[in-house]
């Protein structure tokens, strides 16, 4: 893929073809997918041969990008993983889709506690600032409601207060179908209530998502 890039080659492609000029560029080399990639047992390594090959063709300026649910930031393996991302052009997202127990449970559906989540983030990013991305959804056709808008604000302010670094906020909702037919998107109004609130109680720069689109 990165050698198709340089060459040019790419761009005769379907889709990539029809893309404008200006967005034809190499952005990123992300870790993400439909699973959780910090659970690979060999992440660190992974991160070790995404450096080299971006190395070797000469690409430095692309991101190495850790897309995260956070729930293994405390594993050793995934910390030197990081670490080495932190060595060169990088971003770190950490998904926190909620600010209670019970609204993450409904949101997110894990076995992992809430708290852990928060803990690992909170602890990261007191070595590591992390960038901090967030899904709101509608749930049986409700929105979020407010207590919980300021439950999650106050969560940021928590991991802030504790020495944590977070460097912004991407709020989107969903963008395609979903396992739940209940969880369905956020108006773009909704959205925008929701993002200026939580400006108003953190005071965090925000990226927002209409459509998919960041």
């Amino acid at each position: 893929m990165l050698r198709i890039y340089q060459n040019g080659t790419l761009f005769e492609r379907e889709p990539f073809a029809s893309a404008p000029e200006t967005w034809r560029r190499l952005n990123d080399i992300a870790f993400s997918g439909d699973g959780e990639p910090t659970t690979c047992p060999v992440f660190e390594q992974a991160v070790e041969v995404a450096w080299q090959v971006r190395e070797e063709m000469g690409l430095d300026a692309a991101k190495l990008i850790l897309i995260s649910d956070a729930a293994c930031f405390d594993r050793p393996g995934v910390q030197q993983g990081v670490r080495r991302m932190q060595m060169g052009a990088h971003e770190i997202w950490a998904k926190l889709d909620a600010g209670t127990d019970d609204y993450y449970k409904v949101v997110n559906r894990s076995h992992i506690p809430f708290t852990r989540i928060l803990k690992n983030i909170t602890e990261t990013a007191q070595w590591c600032p992390l960038i901090i991305q967030s899904l709101f959804l509608r749930i049986f056709g409700v929105p979020p409601t407010e207590k919980e808008i300021q439950a999650y604000a106050e969560r940021l302010r928590e991991i802030q207060a504790q020495g944590g670094k977070i460097l912004g906020l991407q709020l989107y909702t969903v963008a395609r179908p979903t396992p739940m037919d209940w969880a369905t998107a956020l108006s773009n109004e909704e959205l925008d209530r929701i993002a200026a609130k939580v400006k108003e109680l953190t005071g965090l720069p925000q990226q927002l998502s209409y459509g998919g689109v960041l």
